[in-house]
C-alpha cells in the first residue's frame, strides 16, 4: 500500500495503463493496473449493433463487448441499450470509430467516448483527478484506489518537485545555426523546487 499524488498516467501494453505517484518522501512509484478504454455505440436497430459485432474489419480492435443501459443524450430520461466496446489498445478508439463509421450510411451509428484520452477515462471512472493525493494498493493485476484528497479543496498540499533546464549547443559550421548542424553538447540542470 502506497500513498502520493498522482503524476502521470498513460495506457502501457495491452490491457493495461501505467500510473506514476509521487511519495512524500520524494520516491516515485510505478503503478500498472489492469484496464481497458472503454467506447460506445448505439443505434436505432439494435440488430444493427449484433452485425456489427461480426464484421471482420472490426473485430480486431475489441477486447470485449457487452450491451449496458445508458443515457444517450443529456435532456433523455431513459436509458436505451447501447453497445459497450472494450478495446484492446486504448489508443484504438480513434481508428475503431473511423471504421464503424465506413461500415454504414453516415449517422447510423453514433459513437461515445471516442475522442477522450484514455488517461482522462480512466481518472473519470476511478474518481481521481490530476495531483490528486490517494492510497493505492496493488490487489492481483489490479489497483484499488482510495482518494485522501477533494476536487474541491482550494487548500491543498502538492508534492516536492524539480524543474528541469535542457540546453543544446549546436556546432555551428556558419553564423547562423543550421538544423543539420551537429549537436556539439547537451547540459541537464535540475534544481528542487
Amino acid at each position: 500500500m502506497v500513498e502520493g499524488w498522482i503524476l502521470d498516467i498513460y495506457p502501457g501494453r495491452t490491457g493495461e495503463i501505467v500510473i506514476w505517484l509521487k511519495t512524500k518522501e520524494g520516491k516515485s512509484i510505478r503503478f500498472t493496473d489492469r484496464w481497458y478504454n472503454s467506447m460506445y455505440v448505439a443505434c436505432d436497430e439494435e440488430s444493427g449493433l449484433e452485425n456489427l459485432l461480426d464484421r471482420r474489419d472490426i473485430q480486431h480492435f475489441i477486447y470485449d463487448t457487452c450491451f449496458v443501459e445508458k443515457r444517450e443524450n443529456i435532456i433523455d430520461y431513459a436509458k436505451k441499450r447501447v453497445l459497450k466496446v472494450r478495446l484492446k489498445e486504448a489508443n484504438d478508439a480513434e481508428q475503431a470509430a473511423k471504421t464503424i463509421e465506413k461500415s454504414a450510411l453516415f449517422s447510423y451509428y453514433r459513437l461515445y467516448n471516442v475522442d477522450v484520452l484514455p488517461a482522462q477515462t480512466y481518472m473519470f471512472e476511478n474518481d481521481l483527478f490530476t495531483l490528486a493525493y490517494v492510497r493505492a494498493e496493488k490487489i492481483g493485476k489490479n489497483v484499488k484506489w482510495t482518494l485522501l484528497d477533494s476536487v474541491e479543496s482550494d487548500n491543498y498540499e502538492l508534492p516536492s518537485l524539480r524543474s528541469i533546464k535542457v540546453s543544446v549547443k549546436v556546432a555551428n559550421r556558419s553564423t547562423i545555426p543550421q538544423f543539420d548542424d551537429p549537436i556539439d553538447s547537451i547540459h541537464i540542470y535540475h534544481q528542487d523546487i
